[in-house]
């Protein structure tokens, strides 16, 4: 089993898979500015700023993979990647600043890993096999090894897939531009026949989709959209699907989104 959580340089498609995380550290600052009013004294105050959400990551490698790791990280600091953290439905763009790896002891070595959050709203990232299957069939669960968490979702159908629901507010899914992605490969390469889509239930109709033909190996496939003031209090869902009536067999590991 791959563990859920998750590192994705989009522009060089580097993908680095974290074993057990076993502490998370989540910081956030505003600056509040202090002052007394000269009209009455009174003591009032405002928001001078916020500050950037940062994240340490607290966990351990297998030491059979510290080498390659070592050098990807050695590569990402700095750069824009995708966070996604699991066990925390996290997904956020972000920049590396800092890792330690001291020598291992054992079977394991240590790694603690500093980011910094490059937008103010955190996104959100799903195991395939944790979110809902379509009612009409043509998806099922089933144990991968090469998969994040251990499983897979595989569609065969037309109109099959799988989607989790979002209910649009101020701190989920807020106004804004986001890229929706999606880790899947098939297996007979039918053009166009996988879709990513966000649907906006609240008003009957699909919001943003976007067709790609898969390769026979797993790759990240991405999507943009925007959420704007008329999609205020919605409920949508955001899911991927089989669209073709070809013979196929897709295979889902995560997907999710980032802002912006």
């Amino acid at each position: 089993m791959i563990y859920p959580n998750i590192i994705y340089h989009p522009d060089s498609d580097t993908t680095v898979f974290i074993d057990t995380l076993q502490q998370i550290g989540n910081s956030a600052s505003a600056e509040v500015v202090v002052y007394q009013s000269s009209l009455d004294a009174s003591i009032k105050a405002f928001t001078g700023g916020l500050g950037a959400r940062e994240l340490t990551l607290v966990g351990k490698i297998s030491s059979d993979n510290v080498d390659t790791l070592r050098r990807q990280l050695q590569y990402l600091r700095g750069k824009q990647v995708y966070l996604m953290l699991g066990a925390q439905n996290l997904a956020t763009v972000a920049r590396i600043t800092n890792f330690d790896m001291p020598v291992a002891v054992g079977t394991y070595t240590p790694l603690t890993l500093d980011v910094v959050a490059e937008s103010e709203t955190e996104g959100q990232f799903w195991e395939a096999e944790d979110t809902t299957l379509t009612d009409g069939g043509g998806a099922t669960v089933s144990a991968s090894t090469t998969a994040s968490g251990g499983s897979v979702v595989g569609i065969t159908a037309q109109n099959g897939g799988c989607y989790e629901t979002i209910s649009q507010s101020d701190f989920v899914l807020p106004v804004g531009n986001y890229t929706a992605f999606a880790r899947a490969k098939d297996a007979n390469n039918i053009t166009d026949d996988f879709e990513l889509q966000l649907y906006n239930i609240t008003e009957g109709g699909v919001h943003t989709a976007s067709n790609e033909t898969l390769a026979s190996t797993y790759g990240m496939y991405t999507m943009d959209f925007t959420i704007d003031s008329s999609d205020a209090g919605d409920s949508l869902y955001l899911g991927v699907f089989k669209d073709k009536a070809n013979v196929n067999f897709l295979i889902v590991d995560f997907f999710g989104f980032v802002r912006l």
